[in-house]
């Protein structure tokens, strides 16, 4: 572990850098769990939880670089790749509308709120720009009318929420499609 350093101190290469080795690590322990019906949304949790550590070791330093879309590109891969496993989800789902099912924040929120001291107000102001991202956002426009609030759909969903995405799309099927 540690923070690739450049001449510049613009945090390209360690972003880069990052997003490969944590795409790399979420490839290995998804391989290592059984193929059958693919991996329970509680690993694929545990899965995107290791994702998230690596990003975001150090944030605190490297954190403005993230609003870079050129930076941050391969860091947002990895991480959008991770959702995708947590929902079961084709990789046609929207970005925006994947993060709000998973209930995992944007991994640039995420970064930019490791500046923040207290918890509570880091958290809070997270969902606050995680909400208007949503609420402004023109992808996920059916996912928006579903769930047009986030506040429900706990940010903490990698560290202690489990909702059984599985069994609440079997209901959502048969609530719409008949018995």
């Amino acid at each position: 572990m540690g923070v690739l350093l450049d001449h510049r101190l613009s945090f390209k290469q360690h972003l880069e850098a990052t997003g490969v080795k944590a795409g790399r690590a979420a490839s290995v322990l998804s391989g290592i769990m059984a193929n059958i019906g693919g991996p329970r949304q509680r690993s694929s949790l545990i899965i995107c939880s290791v994702v998230r550590a690596i990003i975001m070791y150090a944030a605190q330093i490297w954190a403005p670089a993230m609003e870079l879309p050129t930076y941050s590109r391969t860091c947002k891969a990895a991480y959008r790749r991770c959702t995708l496993r947590v929902l079961s989800a084709y990789r046609t789902v929207s970005e925006d509308a994947a993060l709000v099912l998973a209930g995992m924040a944007p991994i640039d929120l995420l970064a930019a709120g490791t500046t923040i001291e207290d918890q509570a107000i880091r958290e809070a102001e997270t969902q606050r720009r995680w909400q208007e991202r949503w609420r402004n956002t023109p992808n996920g426009i059916w996912t928006r009318r579903i769930v047009p609030d986030i506040g429900p759909w706990d940010l903490g969903a990698l560290n202690s929420t489990y909702i059984d995405l599985n069994a609440s799309r079997i209901r959502f099927a048969r609530t719409v499609h008949g018995p």
